[in-house]
């Protein structure tokens, strides 16, 4: 797949600015009857969706920092949001290197921080792990950063042959499975919503810095 330069840096500045203010205030009705929210950066051409065999070069250095930056403005307003409701709840950032896109503040309120606080996978000698780069940079050195990894996740019940309108449909994604499986990958056991067990093939792709501030 091709990688496709990304130009007009100081334009994303702006939109990065106006995405955090849109996102700076948290959605409490949402909250309350979802019991978690998020927002994720969204600028483009990194929040698109790609029509083309390509895919946009990661975030340059300058623009990171003002990513970051927004997200912990965001966390603040949140924060105090979460401690005017008087109720336990859960708020991190997920900053993913190196795909720093995918990066976000996500809070939870009720039986959903149990789910948060568990949704990443933690390598043995993950606490010794210390953040680099920006993350040292205050006011994000103020943070306590966890180390996790940045994974996509595929199942063996994704493979019920009834639920695709073509067996071709069935038969190639069968087969893409396979071959992706031939990679290096983490397998382990999920509960699925209707109460099957099945295998999940975890491929690792970055890092995860979850970060708090007490």
């Amino acid at each position: 797949m091709k990688t496709k330069k990304v130009r007009g840096h100081r334009r994303r500045w702006r939109a990065i600015d106006h995405w955090v203010e849109y996102d700076r205030h948290l959605d409490l009705g949402y909250l309350r009857q979802y019991q978690r929210a998020y927002t994720k950066i969204g600028v483009r051409p990194w929040n698109g969706i790609s029509i083309t065999e390509s895919e946009f070069a990661e975030v340059r250095k300058k623009t990171r920092i003002k990513m970051l930056e927004g997200l912990m403005e965001i966390y603040d307003v949140w924060k105090r949001d979460l401690e005017a409701m008087g109720v336990p709840y859960y708020l991190k950032i997920w900053w993913y290197e190196p795909r720093v896109s995918q990066s976000q503040v996500v809070a939870a309120i009720g039986e959903s921080i149990n789910y948060y606080e568990s949704i990443f996978y933690k390598p043995k000698g993950s606490e010794e792990k210390r953040p680099t780069g920006i993350l040292l940079n205050e006011p994000a050195s103020d943070f306590r950063w966890s180390y996790h990894w940045d994974e996509d996740h595929w199942d063996n019940g994704q493979q019920t042959e009834g639920i695709y309108d073509f067996e071709e449909e069935y038969d190639w994604e069968r087969k893409w499975l396979e071959k992706i499986k031939r990679k290096p990958h983490r397998i382990s056991k999920i509960i699925a919503p209707d109460g099957e067990e099945v295998e999940l093939y975890s491929f690792r792709r970055g890092v995860v810095w979850v970060g708090e501030f007490d």
